[in-house]
């Protein structure tokens, strides 16, 4: 019998924690206070200066951040005090805009040589966003963004995971590598469980067709994680690698064990 091969050592659920870079793409954490000036000048367009200073702390008090602010549903908006439904309508469209923006700056990012650009790209996809999304980039052999888009969306701690549309991508733009992403709604960019065993379904599942799964970002706020700054994650991608490598060895072993005994049985 063929001895087999080291299963992979799952990753723990640790690993180093990083603020978003700050770059002209990148929000810059800002005071309660600027918060408030900040959507105190929108909500003067369609209230009283004085309404606008009440509304604007009111919606800071109960959203916690302005991004908190532009990612709420109207309808959650007009729960607030001040806050009507075309003031409620004005920040849907500053939302809409802000994002926009940061998607066109984003996109300005060609190639990907390292995990901050990749983090720096794909951060458009959720930012401001309260629900769980996957996100996915696909990479040429030259570093260039071949596709970064989300690829599914779901309720928060349960987005269904679409492995064969992902392999489907990286056949269509003949991709090198890819990068994985999905985000965290609750504040903790750490992974679940679920989040590391995905992240092997996904990698193995790259490996069948030739592409290296290069990283997977989780983002939370302004903080991500990165499994390809775990040094399980090396040890994994390195395990598999010393599998494949048996298995093509093993494949070999069969076609001259074939050669010299024709059409007889192979043995397994």
């Amino acid at each position: 019998m063929r001895k087999q091969a080291k299963r992979p050592a799952p990753l723990p659920a640790e690993g180093p924690i990083k603020k978003m870079p700050r770059q002209d793409l990148i929000p810059v954490p800002l005071t309660e206070k600027v918060h408030s000036t900040l959507l105190e000048k929108v909500l003067a367009f369609v209230m009283p200066q004085e309404e606008a200073v009440q509304a604007a702390g009111c919606l800071v008090r109960k959203f916690g951040s302005l991004s908190h602010v532009l990612a709420a549903p109207a309808q959650e908006l007009m729960q607030t005090p001040g806050i009507h439904q075309k003031a409620a309508q004005l920040l849907a469209a500053v939302a809409e805009a802000a994002r926009e923006s940061l998607e066109e700056h984003a996109s300005g990012i060609r190639r990907i040589f390292d995990t901050e650009s990749a983090v720096l790209a794909m951060y458009p996809l959720f930012a401001g966003r309260r629900k769980e999304a996957i996100g996915f980039m696909v990479v040429d052999g030259r570093g260039r963004v071949l596709y970064n888009d989300l690829v599914t969306e779901g309720e928060v701690s349960e987005v269904p995971l679409y492995v064969r549309r992902l392999v489907q991508l990286c056949i269509e733009h003949d991709a090198y590598t890819a990068i994985l992403a999905h985000n965290h709604p609750s504040g903790n960019p750490l992974p679940s469980r679920n989040d590391i065993v995905a992240t092997r379904q996904v990698d193995l599942a790259l490996r069948g067709i030739n592409v290296t799964l290069q990283d997977h970002i989780i983002y939370a706020g302004e903080t991500y994680f990165t499994f390809s700054g775990t040094q399980p994650w090396k040890d994994a991608q390195l395990n598999a690698q010393n599998y494949y490598r048996q298995q093509l060895d093993l494949a070999r072993m069969q076609e001259q064990e074939y050669l010299q005994h024709g059409d007889g049985p192979l043995s397994f």
